[in-house]
């Protein structure tokens, strides 16, 4: 008997399961959903050369966003602006080429990845909440060990480049 019943469950799992997964077609009958992140009232995607005209749109949004209004990105910027040229200029390898603008680039990534963070953050409410706290913290974090990350490979490949013997 507790055999039958167990069997009975997962199945009765499985076919829950199989449910969650299925959604109305227009004929009357059940379909794969395919893409389970888009939900089954997602609106259709852009696709193509209209999508990467859209996102190229929302890529300079932010970006002119977070110069406009984010001082840290904007002192970025201007470091960006400095370092950058200096190590197209020095007398560097492509790799270590690669790796001071990479440097460079890391901390401006997770800067906007803060401010993203703020962002939703401080939408969903004004009032203080432990974790929002906590979110804002550890963005924070991680944007002062991207410039710790950019100063330690500009310290290290500086030094080797100019006090070698």
């Amino acid at each position: 008997m507790s055999s039958n019943h167990s069997n009975t469950h997962t199945n009765i799992n499985t076919s829950a399961n199989t449910n969650a997964n299925l959604k109305e077609s227009s004929e009357g009958g059940s379909e794969p959903l395919g893409n389970i992140a888009q939900g089954p009232s997602a609106v259709p995607k852009n696709t193509g050369v209209k999508r990467l005209i859209k996102a190229s749109f929302y890529t300079y949004k932010g970006l002119r966003h977070a110069v406009q209004y984010e001082a840290a990105f904007r002192q970025e910027c201007i470091a960006a602006l400095i370092l950058i040229p200096a190590a197209l200029i020095i007398d560097f390898s492509a790799v270590e080429r690669l790796m001071l603008v990479g440097a460079v680039l890391l901390v401006m990534i997770v800067e906007l990845l803060n401010t993203g963070i703020e962002a939703v953050v401080d939408r969903v409410g004004v009032e203080y909440h432990e974790l929002a706290g906590l979110a804002k913290d550890m963005g924070s974090a991680a944007v002062m060990l991207a410039l710790i990350y950019c100063i330690a490979v500009w310290v290290t490949f500086l030094t080797q480049h100019f006090l070698a013997v």
